[in-house]
């Protein structure tokens, strides 16, 4: 067997994709380990650097004499914190860019179950599992980060479809439920 740069085998049968064996495309789970590390690793990284500056600058609580005192001073569940205003604003700043920039690795991680469940609704002939050409158009808009436009298109399709329309379709109701999640916890 012979191999060329573009990842081509050369067989008996004629060329091949290399990723692709015996039906099963390969290199999948480690795009889903790499963008599932990608997604994760800069909130955890964020986060635990703002929980040591929390721990690092924690301040004993005030016992003023005045009258003015702070009724939580005696929650427990209450950190006093010496952190300039800022400074805390930066890391906040930081986290809200990261989440934002991780939206699309997110989206992308729905990809790969959805493409394997409508791979083997195909190859198992169980058409009725399948998605219509339009709502295989609206699961590529989720898929590709169509945000709220894929939502309204969804929601128009669902609740203003004029005539008969077909039921909505597991990879559908994922590419859905990805996005939702994405567009109001991101």
């Amino acid at each position: 067997m012979e191999e060329n740069k573009h990842s081509i085998v050369q067989t008996e049968e004629g060329p091949r994709n290399e990723h692709v064996t015996r039906g099963r495309i390969t290199g999948g789970f480690r795009n889903i380990c790499l963008a599932g590390i990608a997604v994760a690793l800069p909130l955890v990284v964020l986060s635990i650097a703002l929980v040591v500056l929390i721990r690092a600058k924690q301040v004993p609580p005030n016992r003023p004499s005045t009258l003015f005192t702070v009724p939580s001073q005696d929650d427990p569940s209450v950190f006093f914190v010496n952190i300039s205003a800022p400074t805390f604003l930066t890391i906040a700043s930081w986290s809200s860019s990261v989440a934002q920039a991780v939206t699309g690795l997110a989206i992308m991680l729905v990809s790969f179950p959805v493409a394997r469940t409508i791979k083997k609704s195909s190859l198992t002939h169980r058409n009725h599992e399948l998605p219509t050409p339009f709502q295989l158009s609206l699961i590529l808009g989720f898929l590709q980060g169509g945000g709220f436009g894929a939502i309204w298109s969804w929601m128009k399709y669902q609740f203003g479809w004029q005539g008969r329309r077909e039921k909505i379709t597991g990879p559908l109701k994922s590419s859905i439920l990805v996005t939702l999640a994405v567009l109001f916890l991101g």
